[in-house]
């Protein structure tokens, strides 16, 4: 808000991502090769270089397999990771990770990720998660494997909200 000339106050930032469809990707198995979930990719614009900027992604999922999630900051053709393990070595590792599911195809699981970045930006910055497995496998969003519509099956969406946190 503006008074008399000068700048009172800001108002935070806010970007929200609510993706309801579902889609499937076949993972690779190298962290390198990881691939992004694009339907979940949300921007949000800070207002200060000084501003702190809360990520959080609720993402709902199946796969068969042990899968490892990038958190990554995008400011132009600028890609950093966050959230990375110390000493991760060739472990499946990322910012989150989920188990080896052995029920073959009926629960989802719920990855939640929350991170408190500080992007020294006022340019548009990206977060995105990328995706890789333990093995070549199925990587089912927003459904599980089967997807059988009955009270033995699940179905979820995946959310993304950015918030600006004001110095």
């Amino acid at each position: 808000t503006l008074s008399a000339g000068a700048l009172n106050a800001l108002r935070p930032a806010v970007a929200f991502t609510n993706y309801t469809d579902v889609v499937t990707y076949t993972l690779p198995t190298t962290r390198i090769g990881a691939l992004e979930i694009t339907q979940l990719t949300t921007s949000i614009t800070p207002q200060t270089a000084t501003s702190k900027v809360l990520v959080q992604f609720n993402i709902s999922c199946e796969v068969a397999i042990q899968c490892g999630f990038i958190l990554e900051r995008v400011i132009g053709a600028a890609v950093q990771e966050l959230g990375i393990p110390t000493t991760a070595g060739s472990r499946i590792n990322g910012i989150k990770t989920i188990p080896y599911d052995d029920n073959n195809g009926r629960t989802q699981s719920i990855v939640p990720i929350s991170f408190v970045d500080s992007p020294t930006s006022t340019a548009s910055v990206s977060y995105r998660v990328r995706v890789y497995g333990s093995a070549t496998n199925v990587f089912y969003l927003n459904r599980t494997l089967t997807d059988s519509d009955d009270t033995n099956h699940s179905r979820a969406t995946s959310q993304v909200i950015l918030q600006e946190i004001l110095p």
